[in-house]
């Protein structure tokens, strides 16, 4: 059987790259052509999770971030109706230490937009204005409106904001499909201000999202860990169709969702008109965005080239490090023992035992984080 790395997908490269390097191990890897062989198996399972890891640009942000120890976003979502106190506290405290956890829409949520009376007994939306509201730690507080004609042609825009930093998510439902959920905005620390906000506009034109990534700074950043790229070549890996835009007229429901593991949630939510004047600047904006996703992608190819060089460098130069120490040692060693100071020579064979000790622990110390990643 092939002798292959299963984190050969993971040195952070781009997207092209792990396409093609999957499709290539994949067919290599297969069970079909390996029948019988358990390893083989296990390492085409290994393959194909560290792929749909990969391939996904919110699940390898965290990967980035977190490592194994990240949530697979979207495998599991933890559901407050049914995971027991022991559970919920292991999962709030992950949540505290900075893991995305991803927790599931209550039943009674999606049941109350799916019903007619309770949706008619929403707080009712009024554009241009600003409301406070508090929900319980999973409970929820739909809001009802429509969207005018004119109104949509200039494009609305909805943000919440905790003051008080509680997770929340920003719900809104389809009422062309009975109430079924449509798309939810999970709140983020606000990098500009305090607390924790969600948003989502609903623009007069095609607009582009791009998803929040409360674990990375703006600005250039190295990271500590040589394996794990600069976290820009992950910014704009979401940037996409916004899901809301256009705009059109019509009824609309939404709601503030409780996202928090203990406590209540106190917020306010604003409902904004656009001004339809910013539309070209905003175009043209994001335009650039999606330029520089696209340059970003070149330029990862770019810098694990480099690296790469670089790394078999710095492997030369330690080789030629061990080689000189281990020729002047030797040097020295000829020297005592010619003199006949056989304290000097057993100083200098211990020192060249340790030499070797410490190399071979080094080996194997890298060889184990590579089996753990």
């Amino acid at each position: 059987a092939p002798t292959i790395r299963c984190n050969a997908l993971a040195g952070g490269v781009g997207q092209t790259q792990i396409k093609s390097a999957y499709r290539r191990l994949a067919i290599q890897l297969h069970p079909d052509k390996n029948p019988g062989n358990a390893e083989v198996a296990e390492r085409f399972s290994r393959i194909t999770n560290a792929y749909g890891v990969l391939s996904n640009p919110e699940k390898r942000l965290a990967y980035d971030a977190f490592g194994k120890k990240a949530p697979d976003s979207g495998v599991e979502e933890f559901d407050y109706e049914k995971i027991g106190v022991a559970k919920t506290f292991l999962v709030a405290l992950m949540s505290r230490f900075g893991a995305k956890v991803n927790t599931k829409i209550p039943d009674k949520t999606l049941d109350l937009a799916k019903d007619p009376a309770a949706r008619s007994q929403g707080i009712p939306i009024e554009w241009g204005a600003e409301a406070t509201g508090t929900v319980k730690k999973n409970g929820a507080q739909l809001f009802s409106g429509e969207i005018s004609a004119a109104q949509a042609r200039a494009g609305v825009r909805i943000h919440v904001r905790s003051q008080e930093g509680s997770k929340f998510k920003l719900l809104f439902f389809s009422l062309d499909d009975n109430g079924a959920l449509m798309g939810q905005e999970a709140s983020a620390k606000d990098p500009y201000g305090k607390g924790t906000t969600a948003s989502a506009t609903f623009a007069a034109f095609d607009a582009m999202h791009v998803g929040a990534a409360p674990w990375i700074d703006f600005g250039f950043q190295t990271t500590p860990d040589s394996e794990k790229p600069p976290p820009i070549f992950r910014r704009l890996e979401t940037l996409s169709s916004s899901r809301y835009s256009p705009a059109r007229p019509g009824k609309v429901l939404m709601a503030v969702q409780g996202d928090n593991f203990f406590a209540k949630v106190n917020f306010s939510i604003s409902f904004s008109l656009c001004n339809p004047a910013g539309k070209d600047h905003i175009r043209a904006v994001e335009a650039t965005l999606g330029a520089k996703k696209a340059s970003l992608a070149k330029l990862e190819e770019v810098y694990w080239e480099a690296k790469g060089a670089l790394d078999r460098v710095l492997e030369k130069v330690k080789a030629e490090t061990h080689e000189v120490d281990d020729t002047i040692m030797e040097r020295e060693k000829l020297y005592a023992d010619m003199a006949g100071d056989t304290a000097q020579v057993d100083g200098i064979l211990k020192a060249m035992a340790k030499a070797v000790q410490d190399r071979i622990k080094a080996k194997e110390k890298k060889q184990q984080k590579e089996q753990e990643e």
